[in-house]
């Protein structure tokens, strides 16, 4: 027994040079030692991502997760004897096909919008169109009426310069 004594004393170097990862399912055994926390030096996180990212639910995931929540406890109130999660595969594809229906039918409305938008846009950048088109047409009217009045003017001043010469000649 004393041979076996002394491998047993001795300590046991680990054979990993990292941490080990805490499990993160719940299924773990409830016996399993606690792991003392590891030192925040050794973990190396690269920059642009973010430590658990891939455990962390999407948005779309969470919201999911909080609609089932409040629909659970909605049925528990209303006394629903079948809870969400027990849902025959039917009444799973039902409420898709119904969600479905539902999304098309807002893709369509919005699509109505958009159409009704575009179409408004066009008529205001004709209209737009227009009334440059107007201001050009206004602008060169005022440019010729200009003209016409400076030629009658200068007609003016010529017209009383030969009367004042004609006038003083006897």
């Amino acid at each position: 027994t004393a041979p076996n004594a002394a491998v047993t004393a001795a300590p046991v170097a680990p054979a990993l040079t990292t941490p080990p990862i805490p499990p993160t399912t719940p299924t773990a055994p409830a016996l399993a030692p606690a792991l003392p926390p590891a030192p925040a030096a050794t973990w190396v996180v690269p920059s642009g991502t973010y430590p658990l990212a891939a455990s962390a639910p999407l948005p779309s995931e969470a919201k999911k997760i909080q609609a089932a929540a409040e629909a659970a406890a909605a049925a528990a109130a209303r006394g629903d004897s079948k809870p969400q999660s027990q849902k025959s595969a039917k009444e799973i594809r039902s409420g898709r096909l119904e969600e479905l229906n539902t999304l098309r039918l807002e893709l369509d409305l919005k699509e109505l919008e958009v159409r009704e938008k575009s179409q408004e846009l066009l008529r205001q950048e004709q209209t737009t169109a227009v009334l440059q088109e107007e201001l050009e047409l206004s602008r060169r009217l005022n440019a010729i009426l200009k003209k016409q009045l400076d030629q009658a003017v200068e007609k003016g001043k010529l017209s009383m310069g030969l009367c004042a010469q004609m006038g003083g000649m006897p």
